[in-house]
């Protein structure tokens, strides 16, 4: 089985939400901008192209929908199909998981990973978001917010 590495790794810094520095800018765009610059500080592991393009994005809708990791992966000018994966605040982690997964397994042996979300373009809990009172009724902490979640993860083990 195959080993993955996580190199040459690169992000934007953060901005307020609303009215920060990335307010106006399309999150689409902002990582095509990103592998170019990736591309650039690491020429050496750009001579040979990833074998698929993996983007984690919690909010996959409007400028950030229509499967935006194919999108971005066009725009970057890559030659792979691009997914998306939604897990909400874990959707980066899981398309990490996927691509070391995918490499492991001998599906791929060069992947490229990312994660995008603009909480300025995006509102949280998207656009049109819309509780299931049958949901809710089986679960009702089915839609709790990252906060309360927080919380009660550090009641049930107070020695992690």
């Amino acid at each position: 089985m195959s080993k993955a590495y996580f190199v040459a790794g690169m992000r934007t810094p953060f901005g307020k939400a609303f009215k920060g520095a990335y307010k106006d800018l399309r999150p689409d765009d902002l990582i095509v901008e990103l592998i170019h610059a990736n591309r650039k500080r690491h020429p050496e592991i750009w001579k040979s192209a990833p074998d698929d393009f993996i983007l984690g994005c919690a909010y996959p809708e409007g400028e950030q929908g229509y499967n935006v990791g194919r999108q971005v992966a066009l725009g970057a000018g890559l030659d792979v199909p691009g997914m998306t994966v939604n897990r909400l605040c874990a959707s980066s982690l899981d398309a990490v998981g996927i691509a070391a997964a995918k490499i492991r397994a001998g599906w791929a042996s060069r992947m490229l990973v990312g994660g995008l979300e603009s909480m300025s373009r995006v509102p949280r809990r998207g656009s049109n978001f819309s509780e299931s009172e049958k949901v809710r009724e089986v679960c009702p902490a089915a839609y709790i917010n990252n906060g309360d979640t927080a919380e009660k993860v550090a009641r049930q083990y107070p020695h992690c």
